[in-house]
């Protein structure tokens, strides 16, 4: 891959200077072959915790500071300690954060956890990279010597090997499968795929996805992403309630938003690569909403259309059409 894939840290309790120190020796770690960013928003695919401000509160549970509690075993991403950390808390991830030997020591035994999801954007980065072409009724397989390594449908999940790492795809045999001819094998891990296109959209590094017809031509909302709401920052969800809205130029979304360009072209080209936009007034949310209404009703009233911002319920809600 030309590209490494880049994973989120969201730091913990820590006071400023030590978040900061530790936010340095991140940018410089290279464990997993990965690049490790230290995020405020969106979803992490890590927690590093401030040991020293932490506490067990018994049965699995933890607190940090005065108001954050949480169990780890319950969090959707692994969690580790920086030391000192509490006796009250027992955990066999936790390391020396002024040690850059001891954080790779740490996220190189994290890498069963964290493998299947950078194993997850090496496989949308050889699908971009070499403009591959897919029908959504068929499934990509991914095999090695026979042993099958990823599975990734479009309409569905995207399935992991635990043990695959992303070098593996370098020398596998890429195939189309009908979708009734494949089945996931035990201990895959699975996440749906509009979370793994998604992920790699707001991660990656060298890719601009978005295609140039964006920068001249109106965008419209084509649908609300099917995502959980910790996947998207503020700004994007920003984004998406004003295109709710009706369409918006990249320049009025910049007024909108306060975003730089560069912000923004990753941002929309994240809902490009999941189906959530276009330039095509025909393939808008609106128009598809005009053509039910007028199928159901007889006639179309354009004051029930594109006249309120998506709620968080509404950008979340299950029953949304997935495109």
């Amino acid at each position: 891959m030309s590209h490494a894939s880049v994973l989120f840290v969201c730091l913990v309790g820590f006071d400023p200077r030590t978040e900061r120190r530790l936010a340095t020796l991140l940018d410089d770690c290279s464990a997993l072959n990965a690049r490790w960013r230290v995020v405020k928003e969106g979803a992490p695919d890590l927690w590093i915790v401030d040991g020293a401000n932490a506490r067990g509160l018994g049965r699995g549970l933890v607190q940090v500071g005065e108001a954050l509690r949480f169990r780890p075993a319950e969090m959707p991403h692994p969690v580790a300690f920086a030391e000192p950390l509490a006796d009250s808390i027992c955990t066999g991830h936790r390391f020396d954060a002024t040690s850059m030997h001891a954080l790779n020591v740490l996220l190189t035994q994290m890498g069963r956890w964290l493998h299947p999801k950078l194993v997850q954007q090496a496989l949308v980065s050889e699908l971009v990279a070499n403009g591959a072409s897919f029908t959504r009724s068929n499934v990509i397989e991914v095999q090695h010597h026979g042993r099958t390594l990823a599975l990734l449908d479009f309409e569905g999940d995207t399935a992991v090997a635990p043990d695959a790492i992303p070098a593996d795809l370098r020398r596998a045999h890429w195939a189309l499968r009908a979708r009734d001819a494949v089945f996931v094998p035990p201990g895959f891990r699975v996440a749906s795929t509009e979370q793994v296109l998604w992920r790699f959209a707001t991660r990656c590094d060298g890719h601009d996805l978005l295609p140039a017809r964006y920068a001249r031509l109106p965008v419209h909302l084509r649908r609300v992403p099917a995502l959980p709401p910790r996947e998207l920052t503020d700004r994007q969800l920003r984004i998406v309630r004003e295109l709710a809205y009706g369409p918006r130029t990249i320049a009025e979304l910049g007024d909108f938003t306060g975003a730089a360009v560069q912000a923004l072209h990753r941002d929309l080209g994240a809902l490009y690569l999941i189906g959530a936009i276009t330039c095509d007034p025909g393939r808008s949310r609106a128009a598809r909403e005009h053509r039910r209404a007028a199928d159901v009703a007889g006639r179309v009233d354009p004051s029930l259309f594109g006249a309120r911002p998506a709620t968080l319920e509404e950008l979340t809600a299950p029953g949304f059409s997935r495109g």
